[in-house]
């Protein structure tokens, strides 16, 4: 019979991963690894850790719906720090898994629309109708482009190693492109609940943030489809 393994915060330590996003990088650095240590110790494993980021959803939308935005947007945190500390977990104790990616790429797909369309119906019955439509809209485009990129990937996988890397090469180094990515992460997650936690206090901010939000979010959905079909083809 096999031994178990048992892990040491050094071994766990070994799945701490650089985020080139600030508030990932935060995260990791401050919170990754601890967490993951003392949920290993307690017996939590990686997924059963991505269950729980689930079903934060659950309060998240609650308070969302009773106006107590500020609580919601709490939850979304704590959703964001589940899945830093998740991966750190994980890759840690070796147990990534098919399973794993599926779960994790699940929890943001309900966490994200759960999140948006509550707040998008609450601000709706309060009369902020021009808000509540740009939020519905920013999470479609936003769960467009992330099924778009799942496709690509899957893709990928299934194309040989130079033709793969034909189809990731979806970027450029034109001056405008280099503009235009740099704006456009303040648009991306987890950015977006940065933006959200400053704004919230005042509607009409939040609206502005929005539309910009999903304006160059649609952009950019377009412009990796327009890359990838045009790759394609030479494929």
């Amino acid at each position: 019979m096999d031994e178990v393994k048992i892990y040491t915060y050094y071994d766990i330590k070994k799945g701490f991963k650089k985020h080139n996003k600030l508030y990932f990088r935060f995260l990791t650095r401050v919170f990754g690894v601890p967490l993951a240590y003392i949920a290993y110790k307690v017996g939590l494993s990686a997924n059963k850790l991505t269950i729980l980021a689930i079903l934060l959803c659950a309060p998240a939308i609650y308070f969302n719906l009773n106006g107590s935005y500020i609580i919601a947007i709490l939850f979304f945190h704590m959703f964001f720090l589940i899945d830093v500390v998740d991966g750190v977990l994980a890759r840690g104790t070796n147990t990534e898994t098919v399973l794993g990616e599926y779960l994790d790429d699940m929890a943001h797909y309900i966490f994200h629309t759960g999140f948006f369309f509550t707040f998008a119906v609450d601000v709706l019955r309060k009369g902020y109708f021009n808000l509540g439509i740009l939020m519905v809209l920013f999470i479609i485009v936003n769960n467009l482009h992330r099924a778009h990129l799942n496709l690509v990937y899957k893709i990928r996988s299934k194309v040989g190693r130079s033709s793969a890397k034909l189809i990731a090469d979806t970027s450029d180094h034109f001056l405008w492109t280099n503009i235009f990515f740099l704006v456009l992460r303040s648009f991306r997650f987890p950015n977006v609940l940065v933006w959200m936690t400053l704004l919230v206090w005042n509607f009409q901010y939040l609206k502005i943030y929005f539309i910009c939000a999903t304006f160059f979010s649609l952009l950019y959905y377009f412009y990796t489809f327009a890359k990838n079909l045009k790759v394609g083809f030479k494929v």
